[in-house]
């Protein structure tokens, strides 16, 4: 073989090898921007999971099941601030909802102490009944907005895998 036969050998090869280099490192670029999305869209669907079992404790008989899943909920609440678009209104919807468990809370712990009678006369628990079925209505009003809100950030219709 002849010096300039060689040359060219030794060139093909490393361009092959810059080539394959090239396709491995966007391949995982690709797959690490993939990843990226799906810790997103997990932490998002987390928080409307959150927000779904906060709803469904308020329909609980004991009080001890909704003071568990608000704590999980007040957290998604907090962290839904970092996680999608102010302007979505999300962020808003969610401190509703907290505000209407609350309110349902309140009354539920009102309603189970013995000595309600005690703390509050029967006006005032007839009140607090009355903001809690208020806020019962509220908080599934509010769920059934923050569905809409979150359908873009949760919807895995558009999405699609990669490709070369």
């Amino acid at each position: 073989m002849e010096a300039s036969q060689i040359t060219l050998v030794v060139s093909s090869v490393t361009a092959l090898i810059g080539i394959a280099g090239f396709v491995v490192g966007y391949s995982q670029m690709k797959i690490a921007s993939a990843k990226v999305k799906l810790d997103l869209y997990s932490k998002r669907f987390n928080i409307y999971l959150a927000t779904l079992e906060y709803y469904q404790s308020v329909y609980e008989k004991t009080q001890e099941g909704m003071k568990e899943k608000a704590v999980n909920f007040i957290k998604s609440y907090r962290e839904s601030l970092f996680l999608f678009d102010v302007r979505g209104g999300i962020h808003e919807t969610l401190g509703r909802i907290k505000d209407s468990g609350a309110i349902i809370s309140a009354y539920k712990e009102a309603k189970s102490d013995e000595n309600w009678p005690l703390h509050y006369d029967k006006k005032g628990m007839s009140m607090l009944h009355e903001k809690s079925v208020e806020a019962y209505a509220k908080f599934e009003a509010d769920l059934l907005l923050l569905e809409k809100q979150m359908a873009r950030y949760i919807n895995f219709r558009a999405v699609s895998g990669w490709t070369f």
